[in-house]
C-alpha cells in the first residue's frame, strides 16, 4: 500500500511539528497496515533531514522515506502508482489555475483504486471564526491564495475526472472537510 504524502513549498515557521508530522502519519499508516509503504515529500531540506531521522528512530526506515522537492516537478525517486495521496493543508497554497494541474498530476499518480484525500479549512462566508481568521492571513501573505469554498474543490475535482467524491465535515459548524476522490467508486 504505497502512499505519498506532499507538502508545500511554504516554509513553516516550526520545524519539529512538520517533521513529527510525516513520522506520525506514516507510523498510523503502519499501524493500521503493517504492509504499509510510502514517502513523503517536502521542499524544505532541514525538514526532510529532521523527519529522516525520526523515522528512523521510530523504527520505520526500511518502510517509509521523505524526498526533497515540490510536488509539482516531483524528483524521479518518487515512483507513481500510489493508493493513497494526501494532501492536508496544501490546495490553499495554489491558485486556481496551479490546483487543477497539481489534481490532474497527482489523480495520474494514483492507482486504479487509489484515493486522494484532501483535508482543510473551507471559505467560511464569515461563519467560521477560525476559517474567517485563516483566510485573512492567507490574503495577506506572498504566495498563498485565498481559501476556497468547499464547492469551488469539489468542482475542480470533478474537472480533473475523480469519479467518486465523499466529502467529510470534521467539526461542526467548522469549514475543517475532509474529502476523498478516487478514479472508481470508494
Amino acid at each position: 500500500m504505497p502512499v505519498c504524502v506532499p507538502r508545500t513549498g511554504r516554509q513553516d515557521s516550526s520545524l519539529g511539528n512538520c517533521s513529527i508530522t510525516f513520522t506520525r502519519r506514516f507510523t498510523s499508516f503502519y499501524n493500521a497496515n503493517q504492509n504499509a509503504t510510502g514517502i513523503g515529500l517536502d521542499i524544505d531540506e532541514a525538514v526532510v533531514r529532521q523527519a529522516k531521522d525520526n523515522i528512523a528512530a521510530w523504527g520505520l526506515k526500511d518502510r517509509f522515506d521523505i524526498f526533497h522537492g515540490d510536488i509539482r516537478h516531483s524528483p524521479e525517486k518518487v515512483a507513481a502508482p500510489f493508493e493513497l495521496i494526501d494532501l492536508f493543508n496544501i490546495l490553499y497554497h495554489f491558485h486556481e489555475k496551479d490546483q487543477i494541474e497539481l489534481l490532474n498530476k497527482l489523480r495520474a499518480m494514483l492507482s486504479p483504486q487509489g484515493v486522494l484525500a484532501v483535508v482543510m479549512n473551507f471559505h467560511s462566508m464569515g461563519k467560521d471564526i477560525a476559517a474567517a481568521n485563516l483566510n485573512m492571513v492567507n490574503c495577506s501573505l506572498k504566495g498563498l491564495a485565498a481559501l476556497p469554498r468547499l464547492d469551488q474543490i469539489t468542482l475542480l475535482l470533478k474537472q480533473c475526472c475523480f469519479r467518486k467524491i465523499d466529502i467529510h465535515r470534521f467539526i461542526p459548524g467548522s469549514t475543517f472537510y475532509g474529502i476523498v476522490a478516487g478514479n472508481t467508486q470508494i
